[in-house]
């Protein structure tokens, strides 16, 4: 039975002018993450045996001075995606460097079966960028993430420099690969939420050391993701007339509904008991779907109601 959960995952270690891992999935489509880290100045570009078309996440980030301290060698992070339509067999990924080559290098890699494969990511433009921070003494580490849709994947991605050794996801969180490169050492984490989280901890676990971690989170989404559950909030203000003799009540509304359940409907309320009059209340309304589908806004309808005797 195909279902929304991490299908398959895969590491590797290199130095020089490449680093490769064989991959293989066992349900499809999904959605494929590579993470490139490595020591050095130079750039990176991503293949893989099946040619698949890879779109890299934002630029290639990277880390050379840390609270004013200068880190040498530099430290860098490229994050690739694409979408698998068939099972991958050994599917040969190959991080290639620019020049001589990166000093040493690490691919990560994981894929996530039942994603939304037209729209992948959360619409929280803060997801899949790194975050730096320096850490003394301390036996774990962890970054707050938000999200803006409520079933999806987080992954997150850590590399530690200098490498502390002894790397492990945090509690919640279930590990996909961890390792080391010589000059960092990195951890592949992922988690699968239900509910819009706000400012969440995703935690990671390494030796008591100093250390600066690179951290980056991101949310692949379930095809049945929404922005907000349904919610109906209604407020009365009676008009002072004689309901008893054809006279009506009006009632404001406000609607917040879920984007993907949101398609040009009619939609009949029954709302016996709601109206402050006690005559018995039925209300229809049109919907009309939110163009924006990403981002925090939500369906918001503002309309009048009338209730009638029946």
């Amino acid at each position: 039975m195909v279902v929304f959960s991490v299908d398959a995952q895969a590491s590797n270690t290199g130095a020089g002018a490449t680093v490769a891992t064989p991959f293989t999935t066992v349900l499809h489509p999904d959605f494929v993450g590579v993470f490139v880290a490595w020591s050095g100045a130079v750039d990176v570009s991503l293949a893989d045996v099946g040619a698949h078309t890879w779109t890299k996440k934002g630029p290639t980030f990277y880390v050379n001075r840390v609270n004013g301290i200068l880190v040498s060698p530099v430290i860098n992070v490229a994050y690739f995606w694409t979408i698998a339509s068939a099972n991958l067999g050994a599917d040969v990924i190959t991080a290639t460097f620019t020049g001589a080559g990166a000093l040493n290098s690490a691919i990560s890699v994981f894929s996530i079966c039942l994603a939304n494969v037209s729209r992948p990511f959360d619409g929280n433009a803060g997801l899949g960028y790194p975050t730096v921070q320096t850490v003394a003494n301390s036996a774990g580490f962890s970054v707050p993430f938000s999200t803006y849709l409520n079933h999806f994947i987080a992954i997150g991605f850590a590399i530690l420099f200098p490498d502390p050794a002894g790397e492990a996801q945090g509690a919640g969180w279930t590990l996909q690969n961890t390792g080391t490169a010589t000059d960092f050492g990195w951890i592949l984490e992922s988690q699968e939420f239900t509910l819009i989280q706000l400012s969440t901890p995703a935690d990671f676990v390494a030796n008591v050391k100093p250390y600066t971690t690179f951290i980056i989170v991101d949310a692949i989404v379930a095809p049945d993701a929404t922005h907000f559950p349904v919610a109906e909030v209604t407020g009365s203000e009676a008009i002072p007339v004689d309901t008893a003799n054809s006279g009506e009540i009006r009632q404001s509304f406000d609607e917040f509904l879920p984007i993907a359940n949101v398609d040009e409907s009619l939609v009949i309320h029954d709302l016996t008991g709601a109206d402050p009059s006690g005559v018995v209340a039925v209300q229809q309304h049109q919907m009309k779907k939110n163009p924006i589908a990403d981002g925090p806004e939500t369906n918001e309808y503002n309309g009048e109601q009338k209730f009638y005797d029946v």
